[in-house]
């Protein structure tokens, strides 16, 4: 008919002016994009993990036998026997030594503790 116009004469070349391509590229540029920061954070996640490591890799070996004064508690006896170690990690391995299920200790009462670092 005449008033109607054919649809494939009116269709735009993609290929001449390049449209085809460049949705490709688009499409690469973001695989690539996406792959960059998928590999940076990677080496982020690996790198926070060595700084922080395991607390429990840096106590001290060695143990000192403690007797338990007025005032003091697992927090300070931590810090005064390991002074450069994780405070949380010597006391819960304190803890662990000591068979304590909580913070609480007596003055007279003898703790076994790390001492070093």
């Amino acid at each position: 008919m005449a008033g109607e116009s054919d649809s494939s004469s009116q269709a735009i070349d993609h290929e001449r002016y390049g449209l085809g391509s460049s949705v490709k590229a688009t499409q690469w540029e973001q695989i690539t994009i996406l792959l960059l920061l998928t590999v940076v954070m990677g080496i982020l996640a690996f790198t926070i993990v060595q700084l922080t490591g395991d607390p429990t890799a840096s106590l001290p070996t060695n143990l000192a036998s403690v007797s338990v004064q007025s005032g003091d508690t697992l927090g300070s006896i931590a810090l005064h026997y390991a002074p450069h170690a994780d405070a949380g990690a010597v006391i819960a391995r304190i803890q662990e030594l000591n068979g304590l299920t909580s913070s609480a200790i007596s003055p007279g009462q003898v703790l076994v503790v790390p001492a070093g670092l």
